[in-house]
């Protein structure tokens, strides 16, 4: 897959795409983290004047790894919208064609802190809800790193919206990246709309920085 990375976390063949999901191969799932959907709608109903269109090319980001990677299943980690205003006409005029399109995949929300406080998504969205648990593809996924127990092998999650600065002083960039923590694997957020959190990077952890064409081991 262009610009894809396939590595082996965990006793799992995956790969880690450059839109930000991960494909676990055996299973063909795509994981992604974080899509915030409309953000921009809450930012507006609050008077801040940010451009729309964040919803739609959110989705558009997670069509195409589904179609890249031909993914029977898809679980998203969290924080499917950002907010109760996010549910606006904007909005699910976007999401639900985007799930209509899908509804083969039986599309899982695993609850983040801001679904929470979303509440009941509409019906017609056809997207189930679950606590973290144990997936079908033997990976254990939660939304918040300390939601994935030490006796876990390997967990997956998103919340930090992780980032990682690279370059000299003179020359610096700060990426988004995959991240993993001991028997956690933190995904970057796909929103569009999001920002991020740098990472402390310690002796033993692994991190994958993110471009738009390309992952790139560091």
């Amino acid at each position: 897959m262009d610009g894809g990375v396939a590595t082996r976390v965990g006793g799992h063949d995956v790969i880690l795409l450059p839109d930000r999901g991960l494909f676990h191969i055996a299973t063909s799932t795509l994981f992604v983290a974080d899509l915030h959907l409309g953000k921009d709608s809450t930012f507006r109903r609050h008077g801040v004047p940010v451009p729309t269109g964040s919803t739609a090319g959110t989705l558009c980001r997670v069509e195409k790894m589904i179609r890249t990677t031909d993914a029977r299943r898809l679980v998203l980690l969290g924080d499917l919208f950002h907010s109760r205003s996010s549910l606006s006409r904007d909005s699910l005029n976007a999401a639900r064609p985007f799930f209509q399109r899908h509804r083969a995949l039986h599309s899982t929300l695993i609850l983040g802190n801001h679904d929470r406080a979303v509440g009941i998504l509409p019906a017609d969205l056809s997207v189930k809800v679950v606590g973290p648990t144990m997936d079908a593809s033997g990976l254990f996924c939660a939304h918040q790193p300390d939601e994935i127990p030490n006796e876990i092998d390997l967990g997956l999650c998103g919340h930090l919206h992780p980032c990682i600065t690279v370059g000299d002083q003179n020359d610096r960039i700060r990426l988004r990246c995959f991240w993993r923590d001991g028997n956690r694997l933190v995904l970057p957020a796909v929103g569009d709309f999001t920002g991020g959190h740098r990472i402390r990077r310690r002796a033993g952890d692994q991190v994958w920085a993110v471009t738009e064409e390309t992952v790139l081991p560091l």
